[in-house]
């Protein structure tokens, strides 16, 4: 094994698995995390200021976001650790099979969704 090569089995070099530069790699996850709350907060103030109604209605629409991004997580959890491993092993068949099984799916769950909203939003609406 050679010094020389940082990812040698058997060697576990100070610039990769140093404190700092996992802190400089999670940095950025970090400051979109904080920005989010933040620019909702400037945004439900500015709407607070101006119309109660407005407000209301923003709330309904970040619900329902947050309700379909948290439903959704998995692609970005489950399915990128999986073909990260299929690249990993540059098994091309294997990847686009489970790439197209995950886009049926996901549009299987978008259109199932979109149903549930349309029948759900007519008494929604006609509730005034």
């Amino acid at each position: 094994m050679s010094s020389r090569n940082p990812g040698a089995k058997g060697t576990a070099p100070s610039d990769v698995c140093s404190y700092g530069a996992i802190l400089a790699k999670a940095l950025p996850a970090i400051f979109l995390n904080l920005a989010t709350p933040a620019g909702a907060t400037v945004i439900t103030a500015l709407l607070g200021r101006k119309d109660s109604d407005l407000l209301a209605a923003f709330t309904v629409v970040t619900a329902a976001y947050n309700f379909c991004t948290f439903l959704f997580n998995y692609l970005v959890d489950g399915v990128c650790a999986k073909v990260g491993e299929l690249v990993g092993r540059r098994d091309w068949l294997l990847l686009r099979q489970r790439v197209r099984l995950v886009l049926l799916c996901t549009l299987a769950a978008a259109a199932a969704g979109t149903a549930a909203l349309a029948v759900a939003q007519w008494p929604v609406l006609h509730l005034a």
